[in-house]
């Protein structure tokens, strides 16, 4: 007898139930976290996005003493388990480490069954590095793929220092082309590192345009369009000059760059086509 999965929600995680005996080596890891042997560390130290907490920058004495104590390691995609016993968010399985089989207790939102994901590893797509090169953010295509068919992808941060990293946000899909998170593109950093834009699959005729607060991982959505540069200095310095496709009121339509703010709001015109101004980085009068 097959395994069944569904979606479920419980509270604000969106998790994979098992409902039936699972077979060997039937779930593949398509998100980083940890697994423990202890189910209170893994509680304690899971966030609802799946991510852990000692991935972040600089965590806490306690939750690392928690991660060690509660024989904790840190998922790596692409990882294969074997469940011996499912539950609707958490599930108890075997992994190999260093050739002997372990015992962990697994957040099933971290993983999905291994007949969904396509063989190969992940790819990165795009990236950039924050000032300093502490940190850099990558745009990462899985092996595996949504519920559209279309390749799994996400966005995430790796700390150059201790080379740990952490999710800021996995793809969902959505009819509503403003909260549609499909097909990430076009990755770009504010002047002072602390948000992140990015564009997504929308309208027929325009993308969708994102950030996300890198500290918190709260995702806005920005305007519709594309992006064509952040302005790194100058009076119009965190603004976004964004491409977009508009229409006339007596018909025919037009490209053109306008800027906006990293609220949403339109600021006014740059220019009457798409070419991006020589001096972006320092948009002003």
């Amino acid at each position: 007898m097959g395994t069944t999965f569904r979606s479920t929600s419980i509270g604000v995680l969106s998790l994979i139930a098992v409902s039936a005996t699972a077979s060997a080596n039937d779930l593949v890891a398509t998100r980083q976290g940890l697994m423990c042997v202890s189910p209170d560390a893994l509680a304690k130290l899971t966030l609802p996005d799946g991510s852990s907490k000692t991935a972040r920058p600089n965590p806490s004495p306690s939750d690392l003493a928690l991660k060690r104590d509660g024989g904790c390691i840190d998922i790596k995609i692409g990882a294969r388990i074997s469940v011996t016993s499912a539950r609707r968010n958490t599930s108890i399985a075997t992994y190999v480490v260093n050739g002997r089989s372990q015992t962990y207790i697994v957040p099933n939102i971290d993983f999905q069954p291994v007949q969904a994901a396509a063989s190969g590893t992940p790819t990165v797509d795009q990236y950039v590095t924050a000032p300093g090169g502490k940190t850099t953010y990558y745009i990462m295509t899985l092996p595996t793929r949504n519920s559209d068919g279309h390749p799994n992808m996400q966005i995430e941060a790796k700390y150059n220092n201790n080379s740990s990293s952490t999710v800021l946000l996995f793809n969902r899909s959505s009819p509503d082309p403003e909260k549609n998170l499909t097909n990430f593109s076009k990755l770009v950093l504010s002047p002072d590192s602390k948000t992140l834009y990015f564009q997504t699959e929308a309208w027929a005729t325009s993308s969708a345009i994102h950030s996300i607060d890198v500290a918190t991982k709260r995702v806005s959505f920005v305007a519709p369009g594309g992006i064509a540069c952040v302005v790194l200095g100058g009076e119009y310095q965190g603004d976004l000059v964004v491409e977009q496709h508009r229409y006339y009121v007596q018909g025919g339509s037009y490209d053109s760059l306008w800027l906006f703010s990293p609220s949403g709001k339109e600021i006014g015109p740059v220019s009457q086509d798409t070419a991006i101004p020589k001096d972006c980085a320092t948009l002003g009068r």
